[in-house]
This record gives structure tokens, C-alpha cells and sequence, in this order.
């Protein structure tokens, strides 16, 4: 196999367990991350990019140690259940790839529903912006007040919903009350 690697020129791409550094590491992911992206904002209907904008949040989840549940059909006003330490919580993953000015705006709303999602059918709002490969982790208290888009600006230091940017955290702290 080896010789066939070297015959394909990928030989020099490949490094030896002690090469892998934790920055080499985080580079690489970042990169996968970023590819992974823009493969997801290419996908033209926005039923198929939100299911695959589920998968990347089960993904991630993941990752971080939660277990994570889909409900059957789609009769549930959330996405996904994730669980931790015995805790479950529901989570309505949006996504967007649309750029409005400065901002990415995100529908917030049950299938363009004119009522917004109410703290007995959520716990969090996991709002994924695909082009930079940013989530918001939203509780419910804030999600369940948003009156149709929420408008998101991860570029811009100290925007509305900064504190909510990749704070995969709130998620093991409370149950987004």
C-alpha cells in the first residue's frame, strides 16, 4: 500500500502519529470544518440544506459528549434531542446562508409560521450560519421572544447575539429557561 501511495504522489501527505500536533490537528479540522461549509451552502433547497444542517449539529453534539436522539417524522416542533448526565433537552436547528448587508438572517419561526416557538415545545435554537461555520446556541427564554428572523453578525465584535456564538456550553448548564 505504501508504494501504491508513493506511486500516487500522496506519500508526502501523509504524517507518522508522532508528527500530529494538537495545532496540526485543529488546523486540519478547521479546514474539514470550512469544506464542509461550503459543500453545505451549495445545497440548493433549503429542506435539504436544513436536514443536512441537522446532521452537522448531531455531528457536533457528538463530539462534545451529549447523546443525541432524532425524533421520528417530522410532527415534533424540534429537531433534535440531545442528552447529558441524564438530562434531555430539545433543540430546533435553523440555518442560513443568506447575507443581508453586514448580516445573516435566519428564519426563527415553525415553517414560516406566523408564531413564533413557545418554551413547552423548546429548550434551545441552535442557529447555524453556513458560509463561516458559526452556531449560536440559543436558550429558549431569548429563541422563544424572537418575533420571525433573528439577524446574526458573527464578524462584528460585541453584536446582539455575540454572547450565544459557539457557546456549545449553555447546553450542559441549563435547560435554555
Amino acid at each position: 500500500m505504501v508504494k501504491r501511495l508513493r506511486e500516487s504522489g500522496t506519500a508526502a501527505n501523509l504524517l507518522l502519529p508522532n508528527q500530529l500536533t494538537a495545532s496540526f490537528l485543529a488546523e486540519k479540522l478547521l479546514e474539514s470544518r470550512l469544506l464542509t461549509a461550503k459543500q453545505g451552502a451549495a445545497i440548493k433547497s433549503h429542506k435539504e440544506r436544513g436536514e443536512w444542517a441537522e446532521l452537522q449539529f448531531m455531528a457536533r453534539a457528538t463530539g462534545m459528549g451529549f447523546g443525541v436522539a432524532k425524533p421520528w417524522g417530522e410532527s415534533r416542533p424540534y429537531d433534535v434531542g440531545i442528552e447529558q448526565d441524564g438530562r434531555y433537552m430539545r433543540v430546533q436547528v435553523k440555518s442560513t446562508i443568506y447575507k443581508v448587508g453586514n448580516s445573516y438572517v435566519c428564519n426563527t419561526r415553525p415553517d414560516n409560521d406566523l408564531r413564533p416557538y413557545t418554551m413547552a415545545q423548546i429548550d434551545f435554537m441552535a442557529a447555524y450560519v453556513i458560509p463561516v461555520d458559526v452556531w449560536y446556541i440559543i436558550p429558549a427564554r431569548v429563541a422563544t421572544a424572537l418575533k420571525g428572523n433573528i439577524w446574526l453578525s458573527p464578524h462584528k465584535k460585541g453584536h446582539k447575539y455575540e454572547c450565544f456564538m459557539e457557546e456549545w456550553e449553555l447546553l450542559k448548564d441549563s435547560r435554555g429557561r
